[in-house]
């Protein structure tokens, strides 16, 4: 006999009532063909009540019982055959049993224990001997076989008949459990032919249509095998979103429903022919899951919801592939909206590959010449790890192999013209979906470790160590990848053991740049890569050093690179500390119409190799370029504002490992006019007298000349009247606003130290104010005399007492000044007389010392101005600037 549980039954047990302290009849007998008792009494202690059913002409017998729920340390129930032989103790059931009994007699004994306790039920028993057949409606429930014990020799049928409520909706039916080796279940859905199952596989689940309104099981045992069952799920599912489907090698697409009004169940059995498996792929619009806490979704390995599980709707997945011909998917969805589609294909080249350590795993794939050849492998392995090596060709700009872990994280993605190297993925499972066209063939290689040294980093941020002595392997490559439109800053320290070499290459293409080849133990401070970085290294077998410790950061490039400060600052990354390699940065000048740029070097520039800070216009005319052979201090630069950048690339050699260094730190400010003047002899520059507040700067230059005869320059200045606090006139002497001031004054002529002038006019205007009006023109003095530094020696330098060169070589030849004597000791006191010619001799003394120390530096030098000028209009009227005020 079969049973059926549902709702209803479990909660009608639950209510009836149970009577205590009362005793059973000792032997009751039935004799009819079909009766029914309750058992809500209980024996005394040690004591038996008995059923004897003893019905003449019948072969079997059908008992059922409901509301079991025994304390079996109390109280047992049995069924027995007329000699005491157990068919079914149901001690320890729960719920609804039936018991077939093969005889026309048949004993139901309730045993008290000799332990003391109360004992509480109340238990519905019948039996029928007509028929073991039952009929029933519903929607839901759970059909299990019936106990028939150690009857041997003997057949049974029994058979069970279900009606569903709403014809609209189709049956579903899940085995749960089956067992019939002797002897067979027939399954009939409506009106179809009836399937035979027998064995001890678990069957696929059976679907109906949304036309079948019953099904049927009919259970033919034969005896002589103890413990044949079954037991089976039934429930309906929606017929617009469920149902047994064929999957074909072109896609398929399964809507889900936009919304309901009650919560409804989706049941999809998808089937591939012999050699398939079943690819299904959601496609979700409006969001990354269902909407709802209601909604689930579950992908099940096989033609049944009792087979392995391939995912959820709340996992990373969202592509699915079969290990057999067959998928199942039950979604449990709630009323609220949603937008949902589930693709599904047969798929000959998709596939659930095991991966045991030590057993090297290989999957080629090839391209469709007229078609994209598409495939999800799943690589399940026994290891920590997953190795996998991807060799062949990716010509096709459309062509990609990508690799996930079991939550569909992003490891690594080969496309078209990226090199093609080993990738460890840190978890049991990996996902490698393919998408290959043209001619484009792929080997992937898998192979289970607990630790390897081919490593992809893709967090944020993070700390690595890496040696060769995993898998006594001789060569690894580590790849450092950001996330789009970040970079990767990586700092390593390298330490090598003989014959070792380390490469580092700028991105993961086929022709990736090399940044910089290793062969010793070494630290980099930092190199820098916008795609990413990617580490190879060899090193021989025994090996055992930490070849590689590394720290890493994905970082946006403006905020690497640093912006253009609040007061016009601009320094390369790091700076004053060691710039990093393979920067690139390019900082745009602030704009205003009709403006000027001025640009002034703060401190000395330090740059190696080919690294260069440059002033650019337009993104590619260069204005002005600072590398490793620039001398320092640079000169100021004025330029018109237009389109103007400042460009910072640290781009290594590649060949050894690039040096590096502080880089520059710079200050930009936008003014109101001004120019570099440069590599002209002559020239004249003013302010016009607008009366407008203003800032201009200019920064003149004329040709450097040579070492015996250097350049410098002869300027004029003149003025309308002196500059005041709001009206401005700056001249330094040099070709940066760092160097000393000189004050102007009205008509004056100045010589330069060097080749450069620097000069600055500002105004704030005011009420009853006016701008300075004044004009300077120069032109390039040819030095007659150097001084030993080869600093231009003024005509005015010679010998006059003071360090003007710097080297002191302005003061040889000089004649030698003498040093007065000491003044001697006053006379001993005689009287007035004595005393009064004393006074007068000291005196008359101290007066002769004076002028002729006077007439000694006085005269020659006169005498040496007169003789030393070309002519007196050339000679008159000049102002050494770095002479005492």
């Amino acid at each position: 006999m079969m049973q059926r549980i549902s709702l209803f039954v479990v909660v009608a047990c639950a209510v009836m009532g149970t009577v205590a302290g009362q005793n059973c009849t000792p032997e009751t007998t039935f004799t009819e063909p079909f009766n029914a008792w309750q058992i809500d009494k209980f024996p005394a202690l040690g004591a038996n009540c008995t059923w004897r059913l003893n019905v003449t002409n019948t072969t079997q017998n059908t008992l059922q019982f409901s509301g079991l729920n025994l304390n079996p340390t109390l109280v047992h129930l049995l069924v027995t055959t007329e000699n005491d032989t157990v068919i079914a103790n149901l001690t320890d059931s729960n719920g609804i049993e039936v018991v077939i009994s093969l005889s026309n007699f048949t004993k139901v004994v309730l045993q008290r224990t000799a332990i003391a306790g109360t004992v509480t039920g109340n238990i519905s028993a019948n039996y029928d001997t007509s028929a073991c057949s039952f009929t029933m409606t519903g929607s839901r429930g759970l059909i299990k076989s019936p106990l028939y014990g150690n009857q041997l020799n003997r057949t049974f049928t029994c058979s069970v008949a279900v009606t569903k409520p709403q014809d609209t909706d189709l049956f579903v039916l899940t085995f749960t459990g089956f067992s019939v080796s002797n002897g067979s279940l027939l399954v009939t859905l409506g009106s179809d032919t009836p399937r035979t199952l027998s064995g001890a596989t678990l069957p696929d689940d059976i679907l109906g249509t949304s036309t079948q309104d019953s099904f049927n099981l009919s259970l033919n045992i034969n005896t002589n095998v103890i413990g044949q069952n079954f037991t089976l799920l039934y429930q309906t599912a929606d017929s617009d979103c469920s149902g047994a489907k064929t999957a074909a090698t072109a896609a398929a697409i399964q809507v889900l429903p936009a919304a309901t009004q009650f919560p409804i169940q989706c049941y999809i059995q998808l089937r591939a022919s012999t050699g398939n498996q079943v690819f299904t792929e959601l496609q979700l619009s409006g969001g990354e899951a269902l909407l709802g806490a209601l909604d689930s979704l579950i992908v099940y390995d096989g033609l049944s919801r009792r087979s392995p599980m391939l995912g959820t709707l709340n996992s990373a997945f969202k592509q699915f592939v079969s290990t057999s011909v067959g998928m199942t998917i039950v979604g449990e969805l709630g009323m609220q909206a949603r937008l949902a589609n589930i693709s599904y294909r047969a798929d000959p080249v998709s596939k659930v590959v095991t991966v045991t350590k030590g057993v090297v795993q290989n999957v080629s794939l090839t391209a469709n010449m007229t078609a994209t050849q598409a495939a999800l492998l799943q690589f399940n392995g026994d290891g920590a790890m997953l190795r996998i090596t991807v060799t062949g060709t990716l010509a096709n700009s459309a062509s990609v192999v990508t690799i996930k872990n079991s939550q569909e994280r992003l490891v690594f993605s080969f496309r078209s013209g990226m090199a093609l190297f080993p990738v460890t993925v840190s978890d049991k499972t990996a996902r490698v979906s393919a998408m290959l066209n043209g001619t484009d063939t792929v080997n992937i290689e898998v192979a289970a470790v607990d630790a390897d040294c081919n490593m992809v980093y893709t967090d944020i941020t993070g700390q690595v160590t890496v040696t060769t002595a995993v898998d006594t392997r001789t060569s690894c490559s580590i790849a450092f990848v950001p996330d789009q439109s970040l970079m990767t800053q990586l700092s390593l320290r390298v330490n090598l053991c003989a014959t070792g070499n380390l490469t580092v290459y700028d991105g993961f293409e086929t022709g990736a740049k090399t940044l910089a080849t290793i062969t010793e133990n070494t630290a980099v401070t930092q190199i820098w890569g916008p795609t990413g970085l990617r580490l190879v290294y060899s090193q021989p077998a025994n090996c055992t050093n930490q070849i590689v410790s590394a720290s890493y950061q994905s970082l946006a490039a403006n905020s690497a690179c640093g912006n253009l400060s609040q007061t016009g600052q601009l320094t390369t990354p790091n700076n004053p500390n060691q710039y990093p390699l393979n920067a690139n940065c390019n900082w745009a000048l602030p704009a205003r119409n009709t403006s000027w740029m001025y640009i002034t070097v703060n401190a000395p520039v330090q740059l190696q190799n080919t690294h260069s800070v440059t002033l650019l216009q337009n993104l590619t005319k260069s204005l002005a370029m600072f590398n490793a052979s620039t001398t320092n201090p640079i000169p100021d630069i004025v330029v018109q504002n237009v389109n103007l950048s400042v460009a910072f690339n640290s781009a290594p050699a590649g060949s050894g490992l690039d040096m590096s260094g502080s880089g520059a730190n710079i200050t930009v400010r936008v003014i109101d006019c001004g120019a570099t003047l440069n590599m002209n002899a002559t020239g004249i520059f003013g302010n016009s007298g607008a009366n407008q507040t203003m800032e201009c700067i200019w920064v003149i230059q004329v040709a450097a000349g040579n070492s015996t005869n250097p350049n410098i320059i002869s300027a004029n200045l003149s003025m309308t009247s002196n500059p005041t606090a709001d009206n401005t006139l700056t001249v330094k002497d040099g070709s940066s606003g760092r160097n000393d001031d000189y004050l102007p004054k009205l008509n004056r002529t100045i010589l330069s130290r060097t080749n450069y002038l620097w000069v600055r006019y500002s105004y704030t205007a005011k009420l009853n104010t006016k701008p300075l009006n004044f004009t300077l023109s120069y032109s390039t003095y040819v030095c007659l005399n150097v001084c030993k530094n080869s600093l231009c020696m003024h005509p005015d330098w010679q010998c006059n007492g003071k360090n003007d060169c710097g080297d002191w070589s302005d003061e040889l030849n000089c004649t030698i000044i003498p040093t007065p004597p000491p003044t001697p000791p006053p006379a001993p006191h005689t009287d007035d007389t004595k005393k009064s010619s004393a006074g007068w001799y000291v005196f008359c003394i101290l007066v002769g010392l004076l002028l002729g120390v006077m007439l000694t530096v006085l005269v020659p030098r006169c005498v040496r101005h007169v003789r030393g000028r070309p002519s007196s209009s050339s000679r008159s009227g000049y102002s050494n600037m770095a002479e005492d005020a």
